[in-house]
Formats: structure tokens, C-alpha cells, sequence
């Protein structure tokens, strides 16, 4: 769903879909090292994991993966989040580029120029 205001010379990928996902209630968002993440199951974005049955009523971490692919190099990127529960850190291809700790709150997230091709988004 493509909502206002509309940037008709950036190109927009939506991210809605099913995600890789891995919960644990040992993560620690702080030192989450997301390379020895495995990801042994996928979650709907958007969604909420922790109203599925699987996870209902537990306290942890969610780790949403997915991957995208870019067609043109993008000199300024831009994430746009409708929402998060109560905090957050993002990584694009490996690189963490911010974090989040404004509750059931829209982000926007500027980071560093993508070249053509797939890359990894990261969301804890």
C-alpha cells in the first residue's frame, strides 16, 4: 500500500510479507550479534509475533530478516516504519544503523547509500 507523501524519483520496495524470524527469550538487544542468529521459522509483517499462538504472552526478542533488491543504486536511503513495539535496532547488510525506543511509534530511518543489488534488512 502506497500512502502520502509520495516520492515519485525514489523507488519504493514494500516490505510487507512473510519475514525470517527467530525468537529468543535469552537475546540481549544490546549485544544481539546478529550473524550466529538462526532463523527457524517466518512471521507476517505486518503483525505482531507475540499475539501467535507460538509466542503468546512470552518476554524476549523477535529478529525479523529479510532480504530486498534494489534496481538502481540509491544515493539516500530511507526506512519507513508504520510501527514497532517498545524498542528496536536495525541493521542493513550486516551494518547496524540505528535503533528505535519510541514505542507503537512511525520511524523514519535515513542510512548509508545502497548500491544495485539484493541486500539484508535486519530488525530486532
Amino acid at each position: 500500500m502506497t500512502t502520502y507523501p509520495l516520492y515519485p524519483a525514489r523507488e519504493i520496495i514494500s516490505m510487507d510479507g512473510l519475514w525470517d524470524f527467530s525468537f529468543s527469550e535469552d537475546f540481549d538487544l544490546q549485544s544481539l550479534d546478529i550473524g550466529s542468529v538462526r532463523y527457524d521459522t517466518c512471521m507476517c509483517v505486518p503483525g505482531a509475533f507475540d499475539c501467535s499462538p507460538a509466542y503468546y504472552c512470552k518476554r524476549g526478542v523477535g529478529v525479523y530478516r529479510r532480504t530486498f533488491t534494489v534496481s538502481e543504486g540509491c544515493a539516500h536511503p530511507l526506512l519507513k516504519l508504520g510501527g514497532l513495539g517498545l524498542r528496536a535496532r536495525i541493521w542493513i547488510d550486516g551494518c547496524d544503523v540505528g535503533s528505535v525506543n519510541l514505542p507503537y511509534s512511525g520511524v523514519e530511518i535515513e542510512f548509508p547509500p545502497l548500491s544495485e543489488g539484493m541486500h539484508e534488512l535486519v530488525i530486532a
